[in-house]
């Protein structure tokens, strides 16, 4: 999965479902979450929102490592707390996404096909955002859609 999302990611495609702007400005992010989904929680800690076929939830944290081998370790004591089965093609390093730089890596998790991200943003280094982005199979390109979208406000 990880090498079709590695081409996707540096490509451009349409997706089914509309997408809409968000802006997280206690974070200083902003992402596209579908038009359909319904926003669970916005707090200081935790942003999630979704569907019945995809969820997106972001988990900010302050403080973190910054340099790139130290985010991939971050990301992988992630994953592995949070008991993904990560694919055999592992985690691709993200050297410029729209400003942010950082590591994904896609799995499984309960059923679910999942993708997870660390990212920061190189103007605010003491802010990090750990996404979780689960969906299912119809779901993968606007998964992909999601992640490209995004950016430092």
């Amino acid at each position: 999965i990880l090498t079709a999302a590695i081409v996707l990611f540096m490509g451009t495609f349409v997706t089914a479902q509309s997408l809409k702007q968000y802006t997280w400005d206690t974070y200083k992010t902003k992402f596209k979450i579908g038009t359909s989904w319904t926003v669970k929680e916005n707090t200081g800690t935790t942003f999630s929102a979704g569907n019945k076929d995809i969820n997106l939830t972001i988990y900010p944290r302050t403080g973190g490592h910054n340099n790139s081998s130290q985010l991939q370790t971050d990301l992988k004591a992630w994953v592995k707390d949070s008991k993904v089965t990560i694919s055999s093609d592992g985690y691709l390093e993200l050297p410029d996404l729209n400003g942010y730089h950082g590591y994904m890596v896609d799995g499984t998790y309960d059923g679910w096909a999942v993708f997870l991200m660390n990212i920061v943003d190189p103007d605010y280094t003491d802010i990090h955002l750990y996404i979780w982005v689960s969906y299912d199979a119809k779901s993968y390109d606007i998964a992909l859609e999601v992640l490209k979208s995004f950016t430092p406000n």
